[in-house]
């Protein structure tokens, strides 16, 4: 190692290091040895604020390059007594570089080899203070091994900066740099002046490189309160991934009882996870939800699957049922298919797996499967475990699909399989079976620019549908074989304010292999049935979008805008041809909205074209900050007026007046980055159909506010009354709401105003401190039960945290989120 020894004698060159003044600087805590702990009360950052202060570390001029070991070492003091062989004697204001590394000490002595001259220690005493990059660590006494890369300090005070952590221990060790060794010793999180909470342990390791903190015979205190001991605990001291037990919760819903929670994470590879969630449910018993993700250069995925060995409420629910003559002597297909659904065993599991490859930039595999051990499984734990579960009422559809899909400059190519496994819950109504697509492909073609403005397009679709087979459901399906396709031919013409886009498309489908219902095969008695001979139809379709731009530069409080305003008519004629000989496997009417007015087809599917013969009719006002063209405001009407009626044998259920369509409005406003508006009102002659209206305020990240109202006016039968006229209203506010720096406040409440019930209820609120955090958190929720009666389910959870020393899951945060927007926790942070 290079040797450089510097002394400057009587103290004429003494370096001379400050601290860096903090903009919100009030006092440090030098009297507990903490002189780089900056007290304030008026930062800005949030952790300083919980922390009344913030650690700011010295900086010294002559700290140099990241260190290496053949770096030179420099030495500075009041007065010196050097040999370059044999020991040198440093004292007053002693200071020791090497590279970042630093010992500030009183006095220092210097052990060099006899016979080569190399350094070998280094003794430091009275004040002592070794700093590096993260870390500082002040004592009585220190010896630093040159050769060894070791510093052993006795009645060590230190923090490390990077995870805001601090302790004390009789010997302190730090080795191979990024490692320390307290024997024994306390860790923690919390501000200088306080003991919230802290670690005691006989042997405690910190290695930086790992990320990871072990103790043994450690006590965990609260305010110098023992409570609870582990012979041998580790635990992270960084944000890295890291195998070992999350922080454990309490929750107790009323359907499932007092429910202990407690989470493993293993940290397989730097590409691949395991998560596992143990859960003892007092009215159930154990459940175990396990999530695995992986991440390869070419793919992605996570399978969640989660089971439970044994489940005593849902067996009380089956003998229940079972001791029930009438269920299970019933022949009615609602009753017999529920009663298939409830399943005579004792394991029960559930399932989610989403898959994705790239094999390269072009071609690609992805899957999405979900499937349960029965119906009542996926509604007792509906959690948003279940991605791609649909609820429709009370039968559940769980998607199964997966597509290869071949994309480049030309457009769009897709291989697919897709069905959905129907289950029917325990008590609830039957939905309708749903046909599996087996196969589908679909072609979607570039936007092809051809001379003189003309572009051309192809959409095109084959799907053999096919029906899940059910035990014991007599209920037939009709179903086949369905090539559709739809090339158009469009003109563009525009200029600055104006444009003129005519179209042309050709809407042609054809059917084979028909398994149709008695009941519904065409016939001299039912000349309005189905063709079962390769049915086909071709329907030509014309429109014309056109519309003026008007623009004028505007300002509010001295911000440059640019408003627009922007009628806009779209004409659509499509000759009325009979389609009643042809199957209908998913066609069904869209939700009339603003955009609606301005598309060619009123219905989804390929089964169905709306016959037209009507021009819509919009105008819009948007506003626009001149700078980046951010819009801020967006006010919309439009109407279509209809010049013959529609024909095709799927008609818009409520009142629909012949010649016009409801009125439609939509609405978006910022008024500043804070507030946020968006609404949508459809109205038709007689009443309103929908109407929406959302307001967020968001103060700050840890102040929102959310105020919702919906309506929409429905046919459908209500899932307990069984009314045809079910409509959907109610209102709903949120809010995640700091009330002071260590307090927020956290609720929601939704109220149905066509059954005058409360729907959710959401009470709760986080408690910060500088190195804790607490959340408890209440729910009320509606959910049915039987078919004439209604039922709350119940339920709280509760959190407590100690920062940097436990992870914490994140499913309650992912949960309480989706019910208050712009929630974010960060609950783990300083």
């Amino acid at each position: 190692m290079m040797k450089t020894f510097q002394h400057i004698m009587h103290g004429a060159r003494i370096l001379l290091y400050a601290l860096l003044a903090p903009c919100c600087y009030a006092a440090t805590l030098d009297n507990l040895g903490f002189d780089d702990w900056v007290i304030s009360g008026s930062c800005t950052k949030d952790a300083n604020i919980l922390c009344n202060g913030y650690y700011k570390p010295r900086e010294y001029a002559t700290m140099n390059d990241p260190y290496t070991p053949n770096q030179p070492i420099t030495i500075t003091s009041d007065e010196a007594s050097f040999v370059a062989k044999g020991t040198s004697v440093f004292n007053g204001n002693v200071i020791a570089t090497q590279g970042n590394k630093i010992i500030y000490a009183n006095k220092a002595t210097v052990l060099h080899n006899e016979q080569s001259g190399d350094l070998e220690k280094v003794t430091a005493s009275g004040r002592v203070q070794i700093m590096q990059p993260g870390v500082r660590v002040d004592g009585t006494e220190a010896t630093a091994y040159v050769k060894a890369d070791k510093q052993i300090i006795d009645n060590a005070v230190y923090r490390r900066y990077d995870n805001h952590s601090r302790g004390e221990a009789k010997t302190l060790t730090i080795y191979d740099r990024d490692k320390m060794q307290l024997c024994p010793g306390t860790y923690t999180t919390c501000a200088p002046d306080s003991n919230a909470w802290y670690l005691k342990a006989s042997e405690a390791n910190f290695n930086k490189t790992t990320g990871r903190g072990e103790a043994w015979n450690a006590r965990m205190y609260l305010k110098d309160v023992p409570v609870f001991y582990w012979p041998y605990v580790n635990f992270p001291i960084d944000d890295r991934r890291q195998t070992g037990f999350l922080q454990p919760s309490y929750e107790s819903p009323s359907n499932n009882g007092a429910t202990l929670i407690i989470p493993f994470y293993w940290n397989v590879a730097p590409n691949y996870d395991f998560t596992v969630t143990s859960k003892y449910m007092s009215k159930r018993s154990w459940k175990f939800d396990t999530v695995t993700r992986y991440l390869t250069r070419k793919s992605n995925g996570k399978l969640k699957f989660d089971f439970l060995p044994h489940d005593r409420a849902y067996e009380a629910l089956r003998n229940q049922k079972y001791d029930d003559p009438a269920f299970m002597l019933s022949n009615d297909t609602a009753t017999v298919l529920q009663r298939n659904d409830l399943k005579p065993r004792d394991f029960r599991y559930g399932f989610t797996y989403t898959h994705s490859t790239n094999f390269t930039e072009k071609f690609s595999l992805n899957i999405d499967y979900t499937d349960a051990s029965d119906g009542n499984y996926l509604n007792d734990f509906n959690n948003n475990t279940y991605q791609f579960a649909n609820n429709q009422g009370w039968t559940l559809y769980a998607l199964q699909r997966g597509n290869l899909q071949y994309t480049d400059v030309f457009g769009t190519l897709k291989y697919q399989l897709e069905q959905y496994k129907t289950f029917y819950i325990t008590n609830g109504p039957v939905g309708q079976q749903q046909l599996s697509k087996l196969p589908e492909i679909i072609l979607n073609s570039a936007t092809v620019n051809l001379p003189k403005n003309f572009s051309f397009v192809v959409n095109a679709t084959y799907v053999d549908f096919k029906p899940r087979l059910v035990p014991d459901n007599n209920v037939a399906l009709n179903y086949g074989q369905r090539f559709f396709i739809r090339p158009g031919l469009q003109y563009t013409l525009s200029e600055p304010g104006w444009f003129i886009i005519p179209r042309v498309q050709l809407n042609y489908v054809q059917y084979a292999n028909l398994h149709l219902t008695a009941s519904s095969v065409q016939s001299p008695t039912n000349p309005q049935g189905i063709n079962p001979n390769h049915p086909h139809l071709a329907i030509p379709m014309y429109d014309l979008k056109t519309g003026l731009i008007f623009e004028r530069p505007t300002d509010f409080n001295n911000v440059g805008l640019l408003q627009t305003l922007e009628p806009t008519a779209y004409f659509l004629f499509v000759p009325n041809k009979n389609q009643n000989f042809l199957p209908n496997f998913d066609s069904v009417i869209n939700q009339f909205d603003y955009y609606q007015v301005f598309r060619d087809n009123r219905y989804a599917g390929y089964d169905r074209v709306s016959q037209a013969s009507q021009v819509g009719l919009g105008l819009a006002t948007k506003l626009y900050r001149e700078t980046n063209g951010e819009e801020l405001a967006m006010l919309g009407i439009a109407q279509i007026r209809y010049f013959a009626p529609n024909t095709v044998p799927i008609v818009e259920t409520g009142n629909v007046d012949p010649d016009w369509s409801p009125i439609a409005i939509v609405g978006r406003l910022r008024v500043a980055p804070k507030y946020s508006f968006e609404g949508n009102f459809i109205r038709d002659n007689v009443s309103t159909k929908t109407a929406s209206f959302l307001m967020q305020y968001m103060h700050s990240k840890h102040r929102l506010l959310n105020f919702s109202y919906e309506f929409i006016r429905s046919t459908e039968p209500d899932d307990i009354t069984g009314q045809t006229e079910s409509n959907q209203k109610q209102i709903s506010a949120s809010t995640a709401w700091q009330l002071v720096s260590q307090f927020r406040f956290l609720g929601r409440y939704t109220y149905d105003l066509d059954y005058m019930r409360e729907k959710l209820v959401l009470a709760g609120f986080e408690y910060h401190t500088c190195c804790t955090a607490l959340r408890f958190v209440w729910t009320k929720t509606w959910q049915p039960s039987t078919l004439t009666n209604c039922d709350y389910i119940h339920g709280f959870g509760l959190q407590f945290i100690f920062k940097g020393f436990t992870g914490v899951g994140n499913m309650e945060d992912q949960a309480i989120a989706a019910l208050i927007p712009g929630y974010n926790a960060n609950i783990t942070k300083f």
